[in-house]
C-alpha cells in the first residue's frame, strides 16, 4: 500500500512539472541549391474528334541553365539584408530537356481523364486530371484541373532553433542542419486552352495559359505541450507557375496531328527572381485512336 501510494504521488508530481514544459521547434531556410524542371501542364487540342483517345509525346528543350531567387519568408532581418545584396538564396539549375507523354481518355463526349508522366534527366513527373471542353463553330475550348507530382534534387541549408519552456525558465538551442535529398510532392494545376478547328491538312492555332502551384521543399518543426498535447508545423519554400503557350498544329489525318509552340514561364512567388521569364520551345506528336 505505502508503495502504491508512493507510486501515485510521483506520478502526480511529474505531470505537475510536465504540465507547464512545452518544446517547440522553428525552422528557417538559409540556402537551397534545386535540380529538376518546373511543373508543367498537360496540352489537348479539342475538335469534333475530342472524344477519341489520344496520346501526346511532348519534347521541350531548354534555353536557359538555371535561375536565381530569393525567398524572405521566415528569415531575419539581418539576413533578409544580406540575402538581397547577394542575389538571393535560392539557386535553380534547370534541365537541358524535357520530356514526356500524356494520355487523354475520353469519359464523355464532353469530359476526358487526362493521365501522364514526364522525365528530365534524372528526375520525373506526373500528373492526373479532368479536362471538360466543347468544340463548334470554328474553335475548342478546353479547361483541364488536376494534380501534379515532380521531382526535385536538392542541397539545403536550414537554421533549427529549438526552444524548452518549463515552470523554472526558458532556454534555446540552435542548430545549423545541411542536407542532400531528392523528394517529390504533390500540387494542382489548371489551364484553359483555346483553338481552332480548321479541317484535316489545313494550319490551325492555338494558346493555353496555365498556374501550377510547385512545393520546391519541405521540412516538418514540432510542437509538444506536455503531457498531453502536440503538432506538426510546416516550413516550406514554393513557387506558382503561370504559363502561356502559343504556338500551331496541322491535322495531317483525323488521327494524327503534331503541333508546335513557345512556352513563356513566370515563376512567381519569390521575392525576386532573376531571370522572370523562362522561354522554351514545344513541339508534340499527337497520336488518336
Amino acid at each position: 500500500m505505502k508503495m502504491n501510494f508512493a507510486a501515485y504521488a510521483l506520478a502526480a508530481a511529474g505531470a505537475l512539472l510536465l504540465g507547464g514544459c512545452s518544446v517547440e521547434e522553428t525552422i528557417t531556410v538559409q540556402n537551397l541549391d534545386l535540380t529538376g524542371a518546373p511543373s508543367s501542364v498537360p496540352l489537348h487540342m479539342t475538335n469534333d474528334s475530342a472524344s477519341a483517345l489520344r496520346a501526346v509525346v511532348h519534347i521541350a528543350p531548354g534555353t536557359q541553365t538555371g535561375l536565381s531567387a530569393t525567398f524572405l519568408d521566415n528569415v531575419s532581418p539581418s539576413d533578409k539584408a544580406r540575402y538581397t545584396s547577394s542575389g538571393g538564396n535560392i539557386s535553380w539549375k534547370l534541365p537541358s530537356v524535357e520530356a514526356g507523354c500524356d494520355f487523354d481518355f475520353p469519359v464523355t463526349h464532353a469530359v476526358s481523364l487526362a493521365l501522364g508522366a514526364n522525365t528530365s534527366g534524372n528526375h520525373w513527373g506526373c500528373n492526373a486530371g479532368l479536362g471538360f471542353h466543347s468544340a463548334g463553330d470554328g474553335a475548342g475550348v478546353r479547361l483541364d484541373l488536376g494534380f501534379q507530382w515532380q521531382s526535385l534534387s536538392y542541397d539545403v541549408d536550414y537554421q533549427r532553433v529549438t526552444t524548452t519552456t518549463s515552470l523554472f525558465g526558458a532556454s534555446s538551442d540552435t542548430e545549423m542542419v545541411h542536407k542532400s535529398e531528392s523528394d517529390s510532392h504533390g500540387d494542382f494545376y489548371a489551364a484553359l486552352t483555346v483553338n481552332s478547328t480548321r479541317p484535316v491538312g489545313a494550319l490551325n492555332v492555338f494558346v493555353q495559359i496555365a498556374y501550377a502551384h510547385q512545393t520546391l521543399y519541405d521540412i516538418r518543426s514540432e510542437v509538444l505541450i506536455f503531457p498531453f498535447f502536440g503538432w506538426s508545423d510546416k516550413t516550406a519554400v514554393s513557387c506558382s507557375n503561370l504559363s502561356l503557350i502559343p504556338g500551331l498544329y496541322i491535322d495531317f489525318t483525323r488521327t494524327i496531328r503534331v503541333m508546335a509552340g513557345a512556352r513563356l514561364l513566370w515563376p512567381l512567388g519569390f521575392d525576386s527572381s532573376v531571370p522572370t521569364l523562362l522561354v522554351s520551345p514545344v513541339l508534340m506528336f499527337d497520336v488518336g485512336w
